[in-house]
């Protein structure tokens, strides 16, 4: 989405097989709303990817609901392709206050524990607070 600020930007990766010397093209995950990606790798080998949605825009741009909060996709092939047709939506709640873009949400962070589960975290706006999602991907 064209905007004057990066608040409802996309979710992309890029991937380097020479050890950081060059890059690929940027493979676009989400065109917008989902953004501030964390990655974590699962002892198998597996990558997940933990994001905010302040925007639940469909392919061709368009508002799809007022629905935000975060969730997850993973990755089984080192990140050259993401599952976003299985996505995790680890906390979601409905946003509409009349505000164009409201930003309803914040960035997030996630860490895996022992047990193989993860703990994910992120700015909750509306409660003035934070929320924390305890999940383990399948």
């Amino acid at each position: 989405m064209h905007f004057h600020n990066d608040n409802l930007e996309g979710t992309g990766v890029s991937i380097s097989k020479d050890d950081g010397k060059t890059w690929a093209r940027i493979q676009q995950i989400f065109t917008s709303g989902r953004m501030h990606a964390h990655l974590i790798c699962m002892p198998d080998g597996m990558l997940v990817m933990t994001y905010i949605m302040r925007q639940d825009v469909n392919h061709e741009g368009r508002l799809a609901s007022y629905t935000r909060g975060c969730g997850a996709v993973v990755s089984r092939d080192n990140g050259l392709t993401w599952d976003t047709d299985r996505e995790y939506m680890l906390d979601r709640f409905e946003m509409a206050d009349g505000t164009p873009h409201t930003l309803s949400c914040g960035h997030i962070s996630s860490v895996l524990l022992t047990d193989g589960s993860i703990v994910t975290s992120y700015g909750h706006y509306p409660s003035k607070g934070g929320c924390l999602v305890r999940w383990k991907p399948e």
